[in-house]
């Protein structure tokens, strides 16, 4: 506890600033002393329920077990660490529901280490970060332990079945950096579905590691996603990158449902093939979806004008690709946020499921 400094005239030397901080310290102080007794207090309870007996009571028959004194451990809370705790035991080994053996953190400290190492925070950060909150510092080590409940969610993630109430459905291939259980970092290719409700809602459907973007790893991820449930009934357009493989795949599984390369990649592709001084061509593009309604990206698209070169006047000549609000691809957005992330001292994190859920953090 702080001592405070009295003057001569009794009166304490404290300005506003450290008044504040002298309370909250003290109700702080406070407020783990009082947990620590409710804490114990149920611990007792709960060996006296275990016994069927209280204190200083007599078993009419036999007993169960006996009481044999108590030990100390420390506990880490959301308020702070909580220094020897009195944890009472028996002779045949009562184990607590309320504190189970070796748990040394809350359920909630775990949970805050997990938001903190999903937000892009390393391992070896995540303990010095959260040091003043917990008032405990944790190891890398630790934190990679923590971090491993992320397996059981990532399975549960690729499990669930899937509604087929998206009406549109977007698809991309990306590279991520990874590092394997050999501790070396590699290039890993990520497949992934991002699907769009009726109510503008968006959500991430899958995503699988894979060699490449060839035909067999699609037609093996539109295959998981079609038997969990998309079977396209409600789809009305599939948005992709353009690429050989899922071009080839997405006619076995989705057939019926049209295809439209998505603008990322249609901007990209005028970029290169227009010269520097005719880069007014790609903006004048870019307002055809940044339009707000339909019909004023007809507009715009009536009025872009692009150079007659290279073959870019079969790009305006062809079928007027479908808008709805926000139409470029926002896998691409994502995956620049992903990379960010990722790029962390002493590179990626260390193991690829825990690479997958901080991708889809929204799990």
């Amino acid at each position: 506890m702080r001592e405070l400094e009295v003057l001569g005239n009794g009166h304490l030397k404290l300005d506003f600033a450290e008044c504040k901080e002298f309370f909250e310290q003290e109700l702080a102080e406070r407020v783990r002393a009082q947990l620590k007794r409710l804490i114990e207090q149920v611990l007792l309870a709960e060996q006296d329920r275990y016994l069927e007996l209280g204190y200083y009571e007599h078993a009419p028959l036999s007993r169960l077990d006996y009481r044999n004194g108590f030990y100390f451990r420390d506990l880490v809370t959301q308020l702070g660490r909580l220094a020897r705790v009195r944890v009472p035991r028996t002779r045949r080994g009562f184990r607590s529901q309320v504190l189970p053996r070796y748990q040394r953190r809350q359920q909630a400290v775990n949970n805050l280490i997990l938001q903190a190492f999903l937000r892009g925070i390393s391992t070896r950060q995540v303990g010095q970060v959260l040091e003043p909150v917990l008032g405990e510092s944790y190891s890398a080590q630790t934190i990679s332990n923590v971090t491993r409940q992320l397996n059981q969610a990532v399975a549960q993630f690729h499990r669930r079945p899937l509604c087929d109430d998206y009406v549109y459905l977007f698809l991309d291939g990306v590279v991520l950096k990874v590092r394997d259980l050999a501790a070396k970092v590699r290039r890993r290719m990520v497949l992934v579905a991002y699907g769009v409700l009726p109510n503008g809602k968006r959500q991430i459907l899958a995503y699988q590691f894979a060699h490449g973007e060839s035909e067999a790893a699609w037609l093996e991820f539109l295959q998981d996603l079609f038997l969990r449930g998309l079977t396209g009934k409600n789809l009305r357009l599939i948005v992709s990158d353009g690429g050989k493989g899922l071009r080839a795949a997405l006619p076995v599984v989705y057939p019926r449902i049209p295809q439209q390369l998505c603008w990322a990649h249609k901007m990209r592709n005028l970029a290169g093939k227009v010269r520097r001084q005719e880069g007014s061509c790609v903006a004048e593009a870019s307002a055809i979806y940044r339009a707000s309604s339909k019909k004023q990206a007809q507009r715009a698209f009536q009025e872009w004008k692009p150079p007659a070169r290279r073959g870019l006047c079969r790009t305006r000549s062809g079928k007027s690709a479908e808008l709805f609000r926000g139409s470029g691809n926002p896998l691409a957005q994502g995956t620049h946020h992903q990379r960010h992330r990722t790029r962390l001292p002493g590179g990626p994190p260390p193991h690829p499921s825990h690479v997958q859920l901080l991708q889809h953090r929204k799990l």
